[in-house]
């Protein structure tokens, strides 16, 4: 797999350099504001999210994802599940249709939280939106390549990095894979990690395979707080 434009590696004199062009601009898909400071998510690149707690990452992603699919309805979303049960994983997502205002069908009112406000008879899921499964430790660089390149999606989102998968090679492979895949479909991803570390910082390489991420990260944010409910625009 090749992520890089060899032809485009050759020497410019000083001249040249001057004339090349600027990155477009990314888009803004979404934010949020909390204690711990604004937080962004943009098209085209890696958005890394730390977040110690990982239930609230699950949710936060699942939030995110069903956000996402309801303001851009023409793009094609998935959410990458390693970690979160059944009963989490569908609990999460009907509570991130009730954040984002959606209409919640009937047949899923024993998920809603709290207020009934928000079932309707006729409501429906995003159909944008796909979940991809898997277990602790299963998420292998094969089947993430082949998942994308069957559907074709544009935005990622991974609930947990650590439970991806368990070894440091396979976890480095897995980092690889989805750097290289990022640059050849143009891909948004959003990588929530457990790893509250101060060398991972945006654009600047730290150790292990959520290190060679943040390489190539535009953002990476620190969530502290686990009680604070994520109120996504």
């Amino acid at each position: 797999m090749k992520s890089v434009n060899l032809a485009a590696i050759k020497s410019l004199p000083l001249d040249e350099v001057f004339t090349l062009p600027e990155a477009p601009p990314r888009e803004h898909l979404c934010g949020w504001s909390g204690w711990c400071g604004r937080i962004e998510a943009k098209s085209d690149g890696f958005t890394i999210i730390l977040d110690r707690d990982i239930v609230h990452a699950v949710e936060n992603a699942s939030a995110m994802s069903i956000h996402l699919a309801n303001k851009f309805p023409a793009k094609k979303l998935l959410l990458i599940n390693t970690y979160a049960s059944a009963e989490l994983l569908q609990s999460s997502l009907v509570h991130g249709m009730v954040q984002a205002r959606m209409k919640v069908p009937h047949r899923l009112k024993k998920y809603l939280r709290s207020s009934e406000e928000s079932l309707d008879e006729s409501a429906s899921l995003p159909t944008n939106l796909r979940v991809l499964n898997c277990p602790t430790s299963t998420l292998t660089s094969t089947l993430l390549e082949s998942e994308i390149k069957e559907k074709e999606y544009e935005i990622i989102v991974l609930n947990s990095f650590e439970f991806a998968t368990l070894s440091r090679y396979t976890k480095s492979m897995l980092a690889k894979a989805f750097l290289e895949l990022q640059v050849r479909h143009g891909l948004t991803v959003v990588i929530y990690s457990q790893e509250m570390r101060n060398d991972i910082r945006e654009l600047s390489f730290a150790r292990g395979a959520i290190g060679i991420l943040s390489a190539y990260a535009t953002a990476v944010w620190r969530v502290y707080d686990p009680y604070e409910e994520m109120q996504l625009e």
